[in-house]
């Protein structure tokens, strides 16, 4: 497997992607959240998303799981912890920043489509 690295979001990439994993979507994550006024805790989540997608993607996306998510916000998979992972979703969609594209599986992943792009 020279030349390949596994990500946490389960894509194979060369080594020349590598560098384009992510870096440049957090940094427009955090730009766009300062100025939509973003609260802390969705812009947790959002940051993460954007660390798990592809900058060269044509339209960059994010599978995570309840827990990574729940983790992510440091809370533990419980109803407090999904309720709070439900709310920063909640904004992050009502900012148009993410939409649905997938999910309601029983390990409660999601793909989201993320609508950040690195200026």
């Amino acid at each position: 497997m020279d030349g390949f690295i596994v990500s946490p979001c389960r894509r194979h990439f060369t080594t020349d992607d590598a560098t384009t994993y992510g870096a440049r979507l957090v940094g427009a994550a955090y730009a766009v959240a300062v100025r939509t006024g973003l609260g802390d805790v969705p812009m947790r989540l959002l940051g993460h998303m954007a660390l798990h997608a592809v900058d060269a993607d044509a339209q960059p996306w994010s599978r995570l799981s309840v827990d990574e998510r729940c983790a992510e916000l440091g809370r533990d998979n419980d109803q407090a912890g999904r309720w709070a992972v439900e709310r920063a979703t909640k904004a992050l969609v009502k900012a148009a920043l993410i939409t649905l594209l997938e999910g309601g599986n029983r390990s409660g992943a999601a793909k989201h489509a993320l609508y950040v792009r690195p200026g």
